[in-house]
């Protein structure tokens, strides 16, 4: 599953009532016991999504039909065509990931799982690829 923030929603300030004593105790009270609070979680929570995503080199990958990913990078090691990419589901996961050729006879992305467009990687390039939640497709970079 795609790791998601949930969108910054703070507490509902007080209204006022026109007295400056009770406003003002509700004012201190709402940045004290909601407002501080709820701002600490939120940048925990930011945090934790940073520092947990899919990130840096991953170990290297056998090329097949299908290849499951655990990082933001990964090495693909032998020739063939690449037709699936399984999302991470165990780590949180950015949308991308980097995939490069160290096969002398490089890959290949093919449609027929869940690649949009097909591509060949020739050894010692790159091939980017972002996923869409919505069509829940891998869509190679264009070059």
């Amino acid at each position: 599953m795609i790791h998601t923030l949930a969108q910054y929603s703070p507490p509902v300030k007080p209204g006022q009532t026109g007295k400056f004593r009770e406003d003002l105790e509700a004012l201190a009270d709402y940045l004290i016991t909601r407002l501080l609070p709820y701002q600490f979680n939120f940048l925990q929570a930011l945090t934790t999504t940073f520092n947990t995503g899919s990130q840096g080199v991953g170990a290297a990958i056998a090329n097949a039909a299908t290849i499951t990913i655990g990082a933001f990078i990964h090495h693909i090691t032998g020739a063939g065509a690449i037709s699936t990419i399984q999302v991470p589901q165990t780590i949180s996961f950015a949308g991308m990931v980097v995939l490069i050729a160290d096969n002398a006879a490089g890959f290949s992305l093919a449609t027929g799982g869940n690649i949009a467009a097909a591509k060949t990687v020739a050894q010692g390039f790159a091939a980017l690829c972002v996923y869409d939640q919505g069509t829940k497709l891998w869509y190679p970079h264009a070059d």
